[in-house]
Order: C-alpha cells, then sequence, then structure tokens
C-alpha cells in the first residue's frame, strides 16, 4: 500500500546459525532387537534477522538492518532404534524446538518493535555402528 502515493516494500528474513544442546533420552525396549525413546533437553542458537525496507518514492528512506541474538528453546522429541546386524543399528529420530521469544527494534521505517519466536523440527535417519568393548 502507499503512503502519499509511495510504495513501501518491507522484507524480513530470520536465519539460525551455530547451534548447540543437551538432550536426555528415555527408552523402553519393546523386544531384543527394537527400542522406543522419548528425548528432552535444551538448546542454544544464534539468530539474525535482516530487514530490508524500499520506499519507491522517496529513495533517500531506503534503510537496511541486521540484528543478531542467541536464544534458548527446548528439544522434545521421539525415535526407534532397531538392531538391524550384530555390527549395525538404524535409527530414526523426530525432534521439534521451541525457541523463547525475541523482540528487536529499529526493524521498519516506523522504528517499532518487530517480535519473532523461532522454532525448528528435525527428522533424522541414520546407520550407527556400536563399538563393543571387552
Amino acid at each position: 500500500d502507499g503512503l502519499n502515493g509511495t510504495t513501501h516494500n518491507l522484507y524480513s528474513r530470520v536465519t539460525r546459525t551455530d547451534s548447540f544442546g543437551l538432550v536426555a533420552r528415555a527408552g523402553y525396549k519393546l523386544h531384543d532387537n527394537m527400542l522406543l525413546y522419548v528425548k528432552a533437553g535444551a538448546a542454544s542458537s544464534k539468530f539474525n534477522l535482516r530487514t530490508i525496507n524500499t520506499n519507491l518514492g522517496d529513495p533517500l528512506e531506503n534503510f537496511s538492518k541486521k540484528s543478531q541474538k542467541r536464544l534458548t528453546g527446548f528439544v522434545g522429541g521421539l525415535g526407534t532404534e532397531v538392531k538391524l546386524t550384530d555390527y549395525l543399528l538404524g535409527r530414526l529420530e523426530a525432534s521439534h524446538t521451541e525457541y523463547n521469544t525475541i523482540s528487536l527494534k529499529g526493524h521498519d521505517a516506523n522504528n517499532s518493535q518487530v517480535r519473532f519466536k523461532p522454532q525448528s523440527s528435525e527428522i533424522k535417519a541414520g546407520i550407527i555402528l556400536p563399538i563393543k568393548w571387552k
């Protein structure tokens, strides 16, 4: 939409960079070859917010702003491990992370506050080669 015949375009992009966390898992052995488990824990990730405002009526009002913030969040998930052979395990796992809400000021032409609540979901599959100590 326009203000006094001008057109404003506001673009925001949020990216997650380095992350680390700590989770614990508890499982139930269905039979000798299969384990079902749940996992829970905490994660910490850095988020980058970049906003670009373009004012087609007055190019002097164009701006770009970047912000960074590290957030913590809760990780929850469930999965299964299956014994494929005596030397291989298969794993399938789904997890979801909910991060704290972040508020940043000055990412639009009115210097108002921008709020977002990041989250991420993952599905992983893998093969595990267990090391047996004797």
